[in-house]
C-alpha cells in the first residue's frame, strides 16, 4: 500500500526480574497493534525475535524477545503467531467471496476486531 502511515518498529523489555512484564505482555500487544491499525498502519512488526541487548551492569539480557533465553515463547509470540493465522484466514475467505484482496481500510477494521478479541 502506499500513502499509508508507517510504524518503523516496536518491542518491550520483559526481562526475568520484573515477571510482571512477562504477563502483561501480550496485553501491550494488543493494545500497540490495536492503535496501529485504528491509525492505518497497514505493516506492525514486533522487532526483535530474539534479545541480542545485554544489561552492562548485570551481564543479562534485557528481554527485548519474542522467545526468551530459555527458548520460552512470550506471549506476544502468541499473540502474533494467533493474529497471523486469523489474518491469513480472513484474506482467503474475503478474496473467496469478493473476487479480490480487501481494501487497506476493510482488512483494518476487521483486523481490530480480532485483536480486541485476542485481548480479552
Amino acid at each position: 500500500m502506499t500513502g499509508g502511515p508507517w510504524s518503523s518498529r516496536r518491542g518491550g523489555s520483559a526481562c526475568r526480574s520484573k515477571p510482571w512484564r512477562r504477563l502483561e505482555g501480550g496485553k501491550k500487544g494488543v493494545d500497540v497493534i490495536d492503535w496501529g491499525l485504528d491509525w492505518g498502519c497497514p505493516f506492525i512488526l514486533y522487532w526483535q525475535l530474539y534479545c541480542n541487548e545485554v544489561d552492562d551492569r548485570t551481564g543479562r539480557h534485557r528481554g527485548f524477545w519474542l522467545i526468551d533465553d530459555q527458548g520460552d515463547k512470550q506471549p506476544t509470540w502468541h499473540l502474533h503467531r494467533d493474529f497471523l493465522r486469523q489474518a491469513n484466514a480472513w484474506v482467503d475467505d474475503y478474496r473467496s467471496r469478493h473476487g479480490r484482496l480487501p481494501r487497506q481500510a476493510e482488512y483494518n477494521a476487521a483486523a481490530r476486531n480480532w485483536i480486541r478479541q485476542m485481548g480479552k
